[in-house]
């Protein structure tokens, strides 16, 4: 959230699309973020002098904290806009960014690993819970004041247009004067590219879907949902970059070390970070995600282990040399000349994992080059305020800064035009 050019509030919730049969809980998380953003908002503004402002307060910043539940955020924007009747204003612009094809501020991929659980319930049916998905900008719109503006593009892009925006305020500009291309690392492999004029080519760079290593035939034969698989977790096709980068890779590569590490094996099974479940009379290795997700804390027990473990580092290694085998196939596609590669992410928050892909990339390119999307490259107003603060990193929000501005860019056209 900013409010007339401050950084007011920042909200972590842990979302997981892909296990949602049904397409209000994809939604209703992102509209009743948006509603305490705008109740949090509303309390700043002249003439929110009445209830308690203080008590609001803080039952505003229980609802920013990053365990509360939807139901908890929906009521406490309830007694905010109660208190204040109103004074509750809509937001001028709302950006967002989408893991799933997005054109024109609509998305309108829906087959992505993001929404296979929607496709797999037989109950509903998948086009007409799709259409809601689709027509999300129209919902959130609702939250806008008039004449506001909701913003949407797939997160990949989103990357590639926040990194070219500070670069554009940077002390040197002319490093992204070619355009600026970029990596989500994280659940998946996001990857989007901003043009010189900084704008987003319409279409989808759907880089985890490229084939470039079948694997074993072992890893071929399992499905999916075991993390041993080399198989795409939405086409089902093996040998993808999805499953050679990012956190999927992160929990296969380390599940070929703990193989020949007896100690290893034993430590990541008691810690509860992977289990072994039945899938009709099939044993499949699994990091769980029900009744807590263990994902992240996976993730982040291998990033700290990374740094004194050598066998665990060379998993980073790994997911470093096929992120320069990204480079190289998209550079075979599309011939861009962009050698540099801004990668955003959980993995780049720590700095000894980021040396780590840079070492494995060597492995495969001596012209690419990665840039950190963390606090050195925080030069416009609001990221620079995001790299000051202790509780969260650019490199885990630098997107949703890059949001406010890319939601913002259809006023500034209009102010423009306006003269």
């Amino acid at each position: 959230l900013a409010v007339d050019g401050r950084l007011a509030a920042l909200k972590e919730y842990d979302w997981n699309p892909a296990a949602y049969p049904d397409v209000e809980r994809i939604i209703d998380p992102i509209v009743t973020i948006v509603r305490l953003l705008r109740a949090r908002a509303a309390l700043e503004l002249p003439g929110a002098d009445r209830g308690d402002l203080p008590a609001l307060r803080a039952s505003v910043e229980a609802g920013l904290a990053h365990r509360a539940t939807v139901e908890e955020m929906s009521r406490i924007s309830g007694e905010v806009e109660s208190a204040l009747g109103g004074v509750v204003r809509g937001f001028d612009a709302i950006g967002l960014c989408f893991p799933d094809v997005v054109v024109r501020n609509r998305i309108v991929g829906g087959e992505v690993p993001k929404t296979q659980g929607m496709r797999r319930n037989r109950l509903r049916d998948f086009e007409t819970q799709f259409a809601q998905l689709t027509a999300l900008d129209r919902t959130l719109a609702a939250y806008c004041a008039p004449g506001g503006v909701v913003g949407d593009t797939n997160d990949g892009p989103m990357a590639a247009f926040t990194a070219a925006v500070e670069l554009a305020s940077s002390p040197h500009p002319e490093v992204g004067a070619g355009g600026v291309f970029a990596h989500t690392l994280g659940t998946d492999l996001g990857t989007g590219i901003a043009l010189a004029d900084g704008s987003i080519p319409e279409i989808p760079l759907e880089a985890y879907n490229l084939i470039v290593d079948l694997g074993s035939d072992a890893a071929r034969s399992l499905p999916a949902a075991d993390l041993r698989s080399s198989a795409n977790t939405n086409t089902g096709i093996p040998g993808t970059l999805q499953r050679l980068t990012s956190q999927a890779a992160a929990f296969r590569f380390t599940d070929e070390v703990a193989s020949l590490d007896e100690a290893l094996r034993a430590e990541v099974r008691s810690l509860g970070f992977v289990e072994t479940r039945n899938d009709g009379g099939r044993d499949l290795l699994v990091v769980p995600e029900e009744p807590v997700d263990q994902r992240k804390p996976y993730l982040a027990y291998l990033m700290e282990r990374a740094a004194s473990d050598e066998a665990i580092a060379d998993v980073f290694r790994r997911i470093g040399e096929y992120m320069a085998v990204v480079y190289l196939e998209t550079e075979h596609i599309l011939r861009t000349g962009i050698r540099e590669r801004f990668l955003f992410g959980r993995f780049v928050k720590a700095p000894h994992c980021f040396a780590l892909l840079e070492e494995g990339a060597r492995r495969r390119s001596e012209e690419l080059r990665f840039v950190a999307a963390d606090s050195e490259m925080a030069y416009t107003p609001l990221m620079r305020q995001l790299a000051d603060r202790r509780d969260y990193t650019v490199a885990q929000f630098g997107q949703a800064v890059g949001a406010i501005y890319f939601g913002n860019l259809p006023l500034a056209a209009r102010s423009a035009a306006e003269g």
